[in-house]
């Protein structure tokens, strides 16, 4: 089964990026903002279904090559292309829109910025005490981890491929504290994807402001838990891979199949709830206007990267599919790319 594996992986990224158009805003189409009338204008749709056209053949290609020689090779290397080739289909997407948007003409509203003083005070994520399933999964590795030290092997694997090939090994002592603290900081992130839910910059339409936050709360909250069941199962997954290091788990297709269902399962759940409510939940509600509010195209890089030193925040709503971006104007911004940076290569470098 795990020759279906890497075929799997295509069809989720393939997935994404069909899902793309339909995630973001109702004012936005590839990055550029637009009215939301403008949706079923004949040449938005033609842009729209040359975009979803050209990354299904591209995706089915990449499908086909993976079934013809299905390696791990071969997947880390199609992957690769793949995601370049979609977002050059995207790019091409985007300039399309930006010059037709400048062949429109369309009508501009009066820049007008709704802030909501009791925002951060509603339900916007889930409760804090949930967190503690998180620190039970840590404290249950730590606990099999010392009573089963003892039985162990010198060296133990700590990872493995997409085909269920052992990929590589460590002496047992560094192996559970590299595993069990790779749990930790991994779940530690997830929390912290929590307090940027809760606090990104709001992103509320004047055209319709009470419908506008409540759908915005109630998207809040639905994607707050949505990545917090998706935080759980990556720390299950992660016991489960200490469980395979102690060779508790035996079987290494097993192991694979079994984490790589887990974790897309909630992945699968995010997209089709994103379709359903867009960015901001601005699709739960279909309130249509023929001018475009708030006109800040070049703010964002390509529709991608936002860029803008006279605002303070850092964490904003992504322009282009869901959740929340960076203001790569601010110094915090590239502090914690670094961190990440750092922290990846750090866990390669260990793993060696």
């Amino acid at each position: 089964m795990t020759d279906y594996i890497s075929i799997f992986v295509h069809i989720i990224l393939l997935i994404s990026f069909l899902a793309y158009p339909y995630m973001s805003k109702r004012d936005v189409a590839f990055g550029i903002k637009i009215p939301t009338s403008a949706n079923e204008d004949e040449d938005v749709l033609k842009i729209r279904k040359q975009f979803l056209g050209l990354t299904a053949l591209a995706g089915i290609t990449f499908i086909i090559i993976q079934l013809i020689n299905n390696s791990e090779t071969v997947l880390m290397i199609s992957m690769f292309i793949s995601i370049v080739v979609y977002v050059l289909i995207y790019v091409m997407a985007y300039k399309l829109m930006k010059s037709l948007k400048s062949e429109k003409q369309w009508k501009v509203a009066p820049n007008t910025t709704i802030i909501d003083t009791k925002f951060r005070n509603r339900k916007l994520i889930v409760s804090s005490k949930w967190y503690l399933l998180y620190a039970l999964v840590v404290v249950l590795s730590g606990v099999v981890s010392i009573l089963k030290f003892d039985e162990l092997p010198d060296m133990l694997r700590i990872q493995v491929n997409s085909i269920g090939e052992v990929t590589s090994t460590m002496p047992k002592d560094k192996a559970i504290l590299y595993l069990i603290g790779t749990q930790i900081i991994v779940m530690l992130l997830m929390v912290f994807v929590q307090v940027i839910i809760k606090k990104a910059k709001q992103d509320i339409s004047s055209q319709d402001t009470e419908q506008s936050i409540k759908n915005n709360v109630s998207f809040r909250f639905m994607i707050s838990i949505i990545l917090y069941v998706l935080g759980l199962i990556v720390g299950v997954v992660m016991f489960m891979a200490l469980l395979f290091s102690f060779e508790i788990i035996k079987n290494e297709n097993t192991f694979v199949i079994t984490t790589l269902v887990l974790t897309f399962v909630p992945v699968i759940v995010l997209i089709a709830y994103s379709v359903k409510a867009g960015q901001d939940g601005s699709r739960l509600s279909d309130v249509s206007s023929d001018v475009i509010e708030k006109d800040d195209d070049e703010l964002w890089k390509l529709g991608l990267i936002y860029y803008n030193p006279n605002d303070p925040a850092i964490f904003v709503s992504k322009r282009v599919g869901v959740g929340w971006s960076l203001n790569h104007a601010r110094w915090q911004t590239w502090a914690m790319i670094v961190v990440i940076i750092t922290f990846v290569v750090i866990s390669i470098l260990l793993s060696k």
